[in-house]
């Protein structure tokens, strides 16, 4: 990551992992807090306290995102455009496109701060909560592009995760592009080369396909330059 300049309009797989093999997300809240700090941390400004914003509801404790959270904030005042994400229990993997100078890196800095604060006051602990410096990837064509919306999205089932695992703890994007769920990311950039959710939807089951026997023969993914993380 450090030789790599983030460029403007251009795209970026982003990934990190939790250290000493601990897990990032132990409940819904804490999975929930994550995706409301993807837009509460995706802001030029400083931002305020998550604290009021994310106290539970009577109702639904550990499970309220406030909307206005979730569908994110103006485009002027973003640092970055988020493609795709998926939070697994212990990494997580983005698409990004920069919008202003720094807005990768500002973001993953405020992110990284913000969640570990979070984690390290509601668990009692000290010290570093991410492996090291988030990696980083550059998009090189369009194909890589679509096939690592796949692996994003459902990246879940790319580690062939419990369903009971996936749906309490993973937060992925599959939702925005396939149910119009509310959510930070723009599918928009990927969608439009579709001619409907459902050929989406197929493309993805084909790829995903491609991957778990990659994954099985212990190979590299196609298009994607890295091992099965």
């Amino acid at each position: 990551m450090r030789n790599l300049k983030f460029e403007n309009g251009e795209y970026y797989h982003i990934y990190n992992h939790a250290i000493e093999g601990r897990d990032l997300v132990l409940d819904r809240h804490d999975a929930n807090r994550w995706v409301m700090d993807l837009v509460e941390f995706n802001k030029v400004e400083s931002i305020g306290s998550l604290r009021e914003a994310m106290r539970p509801s009577r109702h639904k404790p550990h499970t309220y995102i406030p909307s206005h959270l979730v569908t994110g904030v103006a485009e002027t005042e973003r640092l970055v455009d988020i493609i795709c994400r998926c939070l697994n229990p212990n990494h997580f993997h983005l698409v990004l496109s920069q919008r202003v100078e720094g807005g990768i890196s500002a973001f993953m800095h405020k992110l990284g701060m913000g969640y570990s604060h979070y984690y390290n006051t509601r668990y009692q602990r000290k010290g570093r909560l991410y492996q090291d410096t988030f990696k980083a990837t550059f998009v090189t064509d369009n194909d890589y592009l679509l096939y690592l919306s796949v692996y994003t999205n459902l990246n879940d089932k790319v580690h062939q995760l419990p369903v009971r695992v996936s749906k309490e703890l993973v937060r992925s994007s599959w939702g925005e592009y396939t149910e119009r769920a509310e959510g930070p990311c723009d599918p928009s950039v990927i969608l439009k080369q579709f001619r409907s959710v459902n050929e989406y939807k197929r493309f993805a089951a084909k790829s995903l396909q491609e991957m778990l026997e990659a994954k099985k023969e212990q190979k590299e993914l196609r298009h994607i330059m890295f091992e099965f993380d």
